[in-house]
């Protein structure tokens, strides 16, 4: 799994070759901000305008997050895609801004995925510790079942991921939480999203190296997906799907057990 964070950690430094269009584009930038700002201080009475202003904010963050990915399969040079990585993070930096200063004022009509969008594009240009709120602003305005589940998941997930606010206990609390809010589903949609959440959660303990506890999860995961409906068309692909990691699993682990007892076996020699 990629290292969603360590974007965020890179200084930004132009090379003279393309130091001039690297200052207009800040310079557009910041132009930009300045614009946005005034708008917002403008009509800081008018909730109406501030929620639109909010919701455009919100689409141009994913706009450019899809333009960049869109590009960079154009893109050969590594140096390219460096430089359009470098220039994406200063757009989100600014937007990303912007949509806080806004939600402050109208935060009683933000809706947990506006919150999971912000979120999520602060944890990639490396903003750990707002991404972090954004994530518990979520879970707070979630009122529905659904928005719960993936809020708290959301917010799961960031723990198991590679920062310093990593912190597997917390992604743990937060991954049972979501789940506990299932209590005996017998709807294929739910006993679907039940047993996603004990994969997910069972390919973050994998990637960090927990193979008991991923095994424990996918089981489950796998108990669950056995309980969908006969009707349901995707039962059996779900299950190959998963039947297939973990036999990857079983393999990989006995693979490592057996080195280890060859390399324990060496050493008595």
């Amino acid at each position: 799994m990629e290292n969603k964070f360590q974007h965020g950690k890179r200084n930004i430094f132009f090379t003279k070759g393309n130091l001039t269009s690297s200052i207009s584009i800040l310079a557009l930038l910041i132009s930009m901000i300045v614009a946005i700002y005034t708008q917002v201080e403008k009509h800081s009475q008018d909730k109406r305008f501030l929620r639109e202003e909010f919701r455009a904010t919100i689409m141009n963050l994913l706009t450019f997050r899809e333009d960049y990915e869109r590009e960079k399969l154009f893109m050969d040079d590594p140096s390219e895609i460096d430089l359009a990585e470098r220039f994406l993070v200063m757009k989100l930096n600014v937007y990303i801004n912007a949509a806080k200063l806004i939600s402050s004022q109208i935060s009683d009509q933000i809706t947990p995925a506006e919150y999971t969008i912000l979120a999520t594009e602060s944890a990639t240009i490396g903003n750990i510790n707002e991404s972090e709120y954004f994530f518990k602003q979520a879970i707070a305005v979630s009122k529905a079942i659904p928005d719960k589940i993936g809020s708290h998941q959301g917010l799961a997930s960031f723990y198991f991921e590679d920062s310093p606010l990593r912190n597997f206990d917390e992604g743990r609390k937060h991954f049972e939480y979501s789940i506990e809010l299932i209590k005996n589903p017998t709807d294929d949609n739910l006993i679907r999203i039940k047993g996603n959440s004990y994969e997910i959660w069972g390919d973050l303990e994998l990637h960090n190296g927990f193979n008991s506890e991923s095994l424990q999860k996918f089981n489950l995961a796998r108990k669950y997906y056995s309980d969908l409906s006969p009707r349901s068309k995707d039962k059996q692909q779900i299950l190959n799907g998963l039947n297939k990691k973990i036999n990857k699993f079983n393999v990989t682990s006995q693979n490592k057990s057996e080195k280890k007892t060859k390399e324990n076996d060496e050493e008595k020699k």
